[in-house]
């Protein structure tokens, strides 16, 4: 593998056309985060053994096209199509983009706002794709009702959650689905099958399959249907080569072997990402974020981890092989179980905690949080803050114990440190749920880095359907479902420029694909583009399309910042052009400050510079349309 590349040269060198990664997971959360996920909807789910967590268009000049219940897209193939192996996969048509969400129930009711039905509201949210669906055919050839209302709401499926691939009889094999699907009428509506989820080296509890095993595993799961795609969703393991040992080269060759590449992260509410690095110092070469929480108010800046993990995973597919990115989508991922602790001390008779971390401060956000540990009276919460390592309590210890791993709960969410009312987790600094301007930061940030289809985790520790406006998710689920909606609906519009081949890609954020170590530059090239970023503390990616005569650069600011950055971009072979924003995240979340249709003249070189990610719109994404 290359050492240092950029997302830029190393997506560009699979001839350059669009590399896709689908995703498939399952209830997204490692353990316990799965686990309960899998409970609330009635369906057998095993802890992962990972070593890490994982995280459960339409008008302008494109011309109309329908968002929501629009009719099935014709599977006539256009040229390139990286589903074109599959003739009865993912449509093979430039207007149909994929935007699936995971593990949802398309007949539930009273869980979809406004909506009658999940279906429904997936139709009318702009999604298309259900991915994983339970313990599904419930029997063989027949299920309750699912794919019905996958076929009614004129939407596609990958169904299944552990597809068997050792036989085809079962009420889940592929041969039941079909039967299902001949004796409805929902042959175009099935698209592919999920195989399972997170596999790791020595075999999960995902069909039970290590990397090793995967290969022939999908060999034969695949000889039952040749015609339609297989999902098999991994964890972040491509950007982490420091953990691959001896099962480096199985993993890459079973990420190889699955039709759609697909990763989780959730780099927003994982608090792995962080606790990782101090509970077992030196097994990350370095942080996963690039400005370290107040553990007051102000969260971890780590959304650009979600560029890094794309890249990786587009490094470590094959070429051409559709990549699929998972999303927060406005929940809080199942993701604060498990990595609610920090190393503290307590002496007996001394109502005083210790913060030994290296990591967190005590701030006023910790009072009225309970901790519990050796030597903690049952129902202790902290009173109060005496300074950055010591916090008073409600009641004094009972035994001395110097180095004891203190657990944080009575906050928001399941067994949580997080607190609502200010965003935050106070024992990694990560956020409690993204933000609505986050989520479409996120989407957009996978799709300049590579991928070419978009998972949404709708898990929630409130419900399993928040994202998709559940009334358990109250105003914030709401909102979600609102936000989602848009985002799809400006997806959607893209759709032709995202499914035609990218001619530039481009990333400052620079990743070693054999040590994991990240950097940074000022500049990247790739394929017909160049960018350059006049503030350090802001680097910036970018990817470049063009269709029908017009080139489109779609590009994104990468830190937290006040002051954002002042990007230029040369482009080879268009001076004198002029370019014209046709998108900017702002007009949505902060119209005050939008700059939709503005013009730059290319000068000479081919370059124009704007700014991007001021005026506190971290990470805003914009798209130029140059002709």
């Amino acid at each position: 593998m290359q050492p240092e590349v950029s997302i830029v040269a190393k997506i560009l060198d699979c001839t350059g056309s669009v590399t896709a990664r689908p995703s498939g997971g399952t209830a997204k959360g490692i353990g316990a985060r799965a686990s309960a996920a899998a409970a609330r909807l009635g369906v057998e789910r095993n802890p992962h053994r990972v070593q890490a967590t994982r995280r459960l268009g339409r008008f302008g000049s494109l011309g109309a096209y329908l968002l929501g219940a629009c009719a099935l897209i014709p599977s006539g193939a256009f040229a390139g199509s990286i589903y074109a192996q599959w003739p009865n996969g993912p449509p093979q048509n430039p207007n149909f983009f994929p935007i699936s969400v995971w593990w949802q129930n398309p007949t539930v009711t009273g869980n979809s706002g406004s909506y009658a039905t999940i279906g429904a509201a997936a139709a009318g949210m702009g999604i298309n794709i259900f991915l994983g669906e339970g313990n599904w055919p419930e029997s063989f050839g027949a299920d309750q009702g699912e794919l019905e209302a996958v076929k009614s709401n004129n939407l596609y499926l990958i169904g299944g959650i552990y597809t068997p691939y050792s036989e085809n009889t079962s009420a889940q094999s592929v041969a039941s689905v079909l039967a299902l699907a001949k004796r409805i009428g929902a042959e175009r509506n099935v698209i592919g099958y999920n195989m399972g989820d997170e596999p790791d080296c020595a075999g999960d509890n995902n069909n039970g399959l290590g990397f090793l095993e995967i290969p022939p595993a999908v060999s034969e799961l695949q000889s039952y249907d040749t015609t339609r795609i297989i999902a098999f969703n991994q964890t972040f393991w491509p950007m982490q080569p420091y953990w691959w040992g001896s099962c480096g080269t199985p993993a890459v060759d079973a990420l190889r072997s699955i039709g759609i590449g697909s990763f989780d992260y959730y780099p927003l509410t994982d608090a792995n990402l962080i606790s990782y690095d101090y509970h077992y110092p030196g097994n990350l070469p370095s942080h996963y974020y690039a400005a370290k929480s107040d553990f007051l108010s102000v969260p971890n800046d780590t959304l650009w981890v979600q560029s890094v993990a794309t890249q990786a995973l587009v490094h470590a597919g094959k070429a051409n092989q559709p990549a699929w990115a998972f999303i927060e989508a406005g929940g809080d991922a199942l993701a604060s179980g498990g990595y609610n602790n920090f190393p503290g001390g307590v002496q007996s008779g001394s109502a005083m905690l210790t913060n030994a971390s290296g990591w967190s401060s005590f701030t006023q956000t910790w009072v009225g949080l309970t901790v519990s540990g050796g030597g903690l009276p049952a129902n202790t919460r902290i009173t109060g803050i005496i300074d950055a390592t010591h916090a008073e309590l409600s009641a004094p210890a009972t035994s001395t114990n110097a180095s004891e791993t203190i657990t944080v709960t009575g906050g928001n969410g399941s067994n949580s440190d997080c607190v609502a009312s200010v965003n935050l987790c106070v024992v990694n600094g990560n956020e409690y749920r993204p933000t609505p301007a986050q989520v479409n930061s996120e989407v957009w940030m996978s799709l300049i880095a590579g991928a070419n289809g978009i998972e949404y985790f709708c898990h929630d520790s409130t419900s399993d359907f928040f994202c998709m406006g559940a009334a358990g998710g109250g105003p914030v689920a709401a909102q979600t479902q609102a936000n989602l909606t848009s985002i799809d609906k400006h997806v959607r519009r893209f759709a032709p420029q995202l499914n035609s081949p990218s001619v530039g890609l481009c990333s400052m954020q620079v990743i070693n694909f054999t040590t994991g170590i990240l950097s940074t530059a000022s500049s990247c090239t790739g394929g017909i583009l160049t960018m350059a970023t006049a503030n350090a503390a802001v680097p910036g990616s970018a990817m470049v399309k063009q269709l029908n005569g017009v080139t489109y650069v779609f590009a994104q600011s990468d830190r937290r910042s006040p002051a954002g950055a002042n990007f230029t971009y040369t482009l080879a072979g268009l001076a004198g052009k002029t370019a014209k924003i046709i998108y900017d995240s702002d007009v949505v979340y902060d119209q005050a400050h939008a700059t939709h249709g503005k013009e730059f003249t290319l000068n000479g070189s081919g370059q124009f510079s704007d700014m991007v990610g001021a005026n506190g719109d971290d990470y805003e994404v914009k798209g130029y349309a140059i002709q």
